[in-house]
């Protein structure tokens, strides 16, 4: 059975699985729908046109950090709401200065301090 994404519409919509965003005119209708979410769960908005899993809106209003990396390196890091603050870890750098041991123990005292993953 096929269904009709809820949004038809409006707004960007987020795989659950790869990731991608899709406007709603990309979405696919969702195959077997009633296999594929549970009772008082979200309700997807459409199938990737990917991969085939299902994608949710993304709230608008939902705090959102886009970090930029190419060849290795941040090049910029955008939020779509103001006041949110940006520290990237990176481990490449580090590794020429400290052993295995002292980057595991970094990493866990940055999730100490930082102890929700936004991916």
């Amino acid at each position: 059975m096929s269904r009709t994404p809820k949004q038809a519409t409006d707004g960007r919509h987020e795989c659950d699985n790869c990731g991608l965003v899709w406007p709603a005119d990309k979405l696919k209708d969702i195959v077997d729908i009633e296999q594929r979410v549970d009772e008082g769960g979200p309700v997807p908005s459409g199938q990737c046109p990917d991969c085939d899993a299902l994608c949710y809106l993304i709230d608008p209003k939902a705090p959102r950090v886009v970090v930029y990396v190419s060849g290795g390196n941040v090049q910029c890091a955008r939020a779509n709401v103001e006041g949110i603050a940006v520290e990237v870890f990176d481990v490449d750098n580090l590794e020429e200065t400290k052993t295995g041991d002292e980057i595991e123990a970094d990493w866990k005292q940055v999730e100490q301090e930082y102890p929700h993953p936004i991916f």
